[in-house]
């Protein structure tokens, strides 16, 4: 009544198998560990305004919670029955991304997630690096192969280009623009690392580098 958007679900469906109703809440982020801070806080979003407890707290408490509002009975008795006492749902929350590792560590056996946060993230989850904005040169000590600037709708997919793709740039040249770029922004930059495949004649990615600029996270970007 009030023209004001009170949420949104994020995926509601029934199982035909368990026979139950489930409210399901996923999305896409990326937390870079930060040694010096403690518990989720620890994991901060490349904005420096984000942090994995924040999002947990909200997912949970906020995200989730939206489906047992009476505005959202009412909608799901539409969807799946006129009966409000049967819009009972089962909850799940699914986070999918990266985690990554400061270069500053070097090279690391294992994550050091602390027993709370094993409880909640996958062993198998994503995992690579990131850097301050003149530690670039630690992520390629041997200067091999080729850098690319991956836009963020690209950031959860592996990345492949044909050989002659005039984005792929040389380290130095990555490093330059690296430089010039934290000249005029704060927005942190997401670079992938390709090899190229003699066989396909494609650079295939290798790895991933979060670089952000040398005042993050005290920051929040725009």
């Amino acid at each position: 009544e009030s023209h004001q958007t009170l949420g949104e679900l994020d995926l509601v469906y029934y199982d035909t198998q368990l026979k139950q109703r489930f409210h399901w809440e996923s999305t896409i982020k990326f937390y870079l560990f930060n040694p010096a801070e403690y518990s989720f806080e620890r994991w901060i979003g490349p904005n420096g305004a984000d942090w994995l407890q924040r999002k947990l707290e909200h997912l949970f408490t906020r995200q989730l919670g939206i489906s047992n509002t009476i505005e959202a009975k009412m909608i799901l008795a539409d969807c799946f029955t006129k009966d409000q006492n049967k819009t009972v749902l089962n909850h799940l929350a699914f986070i999918k991304g990266y985690l990554l590792m400061p270069l500053s560590l070097g090279a690391v056996v294992e994550f050091p997630f602390n027993l709370e946060e094993k409880k909640l993230i996958s062993d198998s989850c994503l995992t690579e690096w990131w850097g301050f904005s003149d530690q670039f040169h630690l992520a390629d000590p041997e200067q091999r192969g080729r850098w690319r600037i991956i836009e963020k709708l690209d950031w959860i997919t592996p990345q492949f280009y044909p050989y002659h793709d005039d984005d792929m740039l040389k380290p130095n040249e990555m490093s330059l623009k690296i430089k010039f770029h934290f000249m005029k922004s704060k927005r942190s930059l997401h670079l992938a690392h390709f090899l190229l495949d003699e066989e396909s004649q494609l650079w295939i990615e290798r790895k991933r580098l979060m670089i952000v600029d040398k005042l993050w996270p005290s920051y929040k970007q725009d």
